[in-house]
């Protein structure tokens, strides 16, 4: 697994482990999940710039309603998805609207 993606799902882990919220923590484990497959599929760089994106809004929606400490992980899981997507999609731009 590349490193930025390790760092982020330690990041997501620590997030779970001190977090009370139950849904949190589904989501959180549904996040994991999805990073552990970005490796495996071989996308175009539009997709996965699309997919890293929708997985920031994810961590920054879920940010939103969770305490300080479990927030401070998460935004640290997407800023390491955000310096992979720079990495791995260098071309890809946000739809803009």
């Amino acid at each position: 697994m590349d490193r930025r993606l390790a760092e982020a799902r330690d990041a997501i882990d620590s997030a779970r482990e001190i977090t009370d919220d139950p849904t949190a923590e589904e989501q959180l484990a549904s996040i994991r999940e999805a990073l552990e497959t970005l490796d495996e599929d071989p996308v175009d760089e539009a997709a996965m710039g699309d997919r890293l994106e929708e997985m920031e809004r994810q961590f920054t929606t879920l940010g939103d309603d969770l305490a300080e400490l479990p927030t401070s992980h998460l935004e640290t899981a997407r800023d390491h998805l955000d310096a992979y997507r720079r990495e791995r999609a260098p071309e890809w731009e946000a739809d803009r609207d």
